[in-house]
């Protein structure tokens, strides 16, 4: 087959299907039946993952739930031909995939990972990094993986308990919690990273937060949260101080001098785009708000001498930064 053809065909077909009617699949019944020639596509080769990972996005995007009932193991099977396979610049159009499913479905698309294996996948490529094993993903790669769990953990704080503790073979270690909580701290994002460094930095406070006591259940997370408290707290401090929630943008691949983008459609999927983020819990929730209703409860759930302990291994300047941010906002 021509490959330059397949690229063609592939176009028409993203190209279509933002040109649907968001929500109403039944006019494009054909297009819809089309997804299942995706994996086919993907176990040739892998030259035509961008604008695979672009039509899968819009499939969820254009009609999430009615698309998932139907096609839920077939975008397991897509993601298993690609997730640990490609090439950092593939991997962004990965996240859009991941991103697309977590932001609209934290909880069931978190479970669709884990029964497809993908969240292990990721896991295990997180475990490799960490340990420097020899071709393992680079960091650019962990941060999209980072992303997605993120996503899944704020939403189900308990989710990926099972797949601990990983085995690292070449290290004769093991990945567990405390990893990857270092890990998240480790390749936090800097503020000027790109267009969506807000959107993550909030998103992993968030997860980070949501390791500390109070829970619904004791987390296996908790403790190791609690030993990098210095950490966390200093960078919730940077992003509440600046207020880098306002203007946060939805996760994007960027410029792409290799390829053209699809111009067809283009405003329909924005406008999608665009409502979704406008909906998405990440976007709208109050961080301040819920740092401050987790400082407050901590104490009451490890005591107070525990507490104190957990504090006196924060710079002192942070504390009293936070602490003249806090009384600020609730005076306001």
């Amino acid at each position: 087959e021509n490959s330059f053809l397949m690229e063609d065909a592939f176009s028409l077909w993203l190209g279509l299907l933002r040109l649907s009617t968001p929500g109403d699949m039944n006019s494009v019944s054909q297009l819809d039946a089309l997804y299942i020639r995706a994996p086919p596509a993907l176990e040739r080769g892998l030259e035509h993952v961008k604008v695979l990972m672009l039509i899968s996005e819009s499939y969820i995007l254009y009609n999430g739930v009615a698309f998932l009932n139907k096609h839920a193991d077939t975008l397991i099977h897509v993601l298993k031909l690609v997730v640990g396979q490609v090439r950092p610049r593939g991997v962004v159009y990965i996240g859009l995939v991941l991103e697309a499913l977590l932001r609209g479905f934290p909880v069931e698309g978190g479970m669709v990972l884990a029964r497809g294996g993908i969240l292990t996948t990721m896991l295990e490529s997180c475990a490799a990094n960490i340990c420097q094993e020899k071709e393992c993903e680079p960091d650019r790669v962990m941060v999209v993986y980072l992303t997605a769990m993120a996503r899944i953990l704020v939403a189900s704080p308990h989710a990926i308990n099972a797949c601990f503790p990983m085995p690292s073979p070449s290290y004769n270690a093991s990945f567990g919690p405390r990893q990857l909580v270092e890990m998240f701290l480790n390749l936090f994002p800097d503020p000027g990273d790109d267009s969506c460094s807000g959107l993550r930095r909030k998103l992993w406070i968030m997860a980070l937060l949501s390791f500390l006591p109070p829970t619904s259940k004791e987390s296996i997370f908790s403790q190791p949260t609690l030993e990098c408290m210095d950490q966390l707290m200093t960078v919730s401090y940077q992003f509440l101080s600046k207020q880098e929630g306002e203007g946060i943008q939805a996760l994007s691949v960027g410029y792409d001098s290799e390829e053209e983008s699809v111009v067809v459609g283009q405003t329909i999927y924005d406008s999608l785009t665009t409502n979704a983020m406008l909906q998405d819990p990440v976007v709208t929730l109050d961080l301040r708000s819920f740092f401050q209703q987790k400082m407050q409860g901590l104490p009451m759930v490890i005591g107070i001498e525990a507490h104190a302990n957990v504090l006196s291994t924060v710079e002192p300047a942070t504390l009293v930064n936070l602490q003249k941010l806090l009384v600020g906002n609730s005076t306001s």
